[in-house]
């Protein structure tokens, strides 16, 4: 009789601490659903696309040959000379991935030029565009004298052409910074040198209104930077900049950028 009391107390005490464990998760479930507690979780970023990320400044020009470089001696031009500018007065890394330009070009050969695909390619890819182009539109290297009846007869039509040429890149990239560096009259010593001054402000003029149509376009005024003892800044051709030329357009666009 003994021995069935003692079993029967064993069987209710375990029954007693059985019920109280499951009492006990019950409340600590209904706990957790009501005040549901924060979980530390294990979080990754993953590190940006260099090629995408805000990091870098890639370089692309188009234009001609002032774009080029011709006239510097070291072949940097203005395009490389800003990228040094840049790589110092930024913490950005800074490369050009494609000098397009092309010596001697004008509007009209721009225009087929920006629909090849290695240069959309290229356009597309950049995050900085800058661009000259207009000059031998108006303007013929190695000229004696300036006509100032033929200039205005070109303009309305190189106009036109450059303001399809802005529509295009801003097709083919409407996010990128695009610079365009606005005419300088490097004729002031020739025959009737000093009329052009007109011809390449009015140029400017225009040029202005069409980029100012764009947000993400800047015009880069280049007109003062030889509008002072030009035979300074201009190379051996007295139309192309020489290094000191260049180095001025750099630190122009550089700071703009900035």
């Amino acid at each position: 009789m003994q021995k069935s009391r003692t079993t029967w107390l064993v069987v209710g005490i375990s029954s007693l601490i059985f019920t109280l464990v499951l009492l006990g998760g019950f409340v600590y479930a209904v706990k957790d659903i009501l005040y549901p507690q924060a979980t530390l979780e294990l979080q990754t970023t993953k590190k940006p696309n260099a090629q995408t990320d805000s990091n870098r400044i890639l370089i692309a020009g188009i234009g001609d040959s002032l774009t080029k470089g011709i006239g510097d001696d070291t072949g940097k031009g203005y395009i490389g000379i800003l990228k040094q500018e840049l790589a110092q007065t930024t913490d950005k890394e800074v490369n050009i991935i494609g000098n397009l330009a092309v010596s001697g070009h004008r509007t009209d050969q721009l225009q087929e030029e920006l629909k090849r695909y290695g240069v959309k390619y290229t356009l597309g890819k950049a995050n900085l565009i800058v661009i000259t182009i207009g000059g031998n539109d108006l303007f013929s290297v190695g000229q004696d004298e300036v006509d100032p009846a033929i200039i205005e007869q070109r303009m309305p039509e190189a106009l036109s052409r450059f303001q399809d040429i802005l529509q295009t890149v801003h097709r083919l990239n409407p996010k990128a910074d695009i610079y365009y560096v606005g005419l300088y009259n490097p004729f002031s010593q020739l025959k009737n040198g000093k009329e052009s001054l007109l011809a390449v402000q009015k140029w400017n003029h225009e040029v202005f209104t069409l980029i100012n149509a764009y947000s993400n376009m800047t015009f880069v005024p280049s007109y003062d930077l030889f509008s002072k003892n030009p035979q300074a800044f201009l190379s051996s051709d007295q139309f192309h900049p020489n290094q000191d030329g260049y180095n001025r357009i750099a630190k122009r666009i550089a700071q703009l950028v900035e």
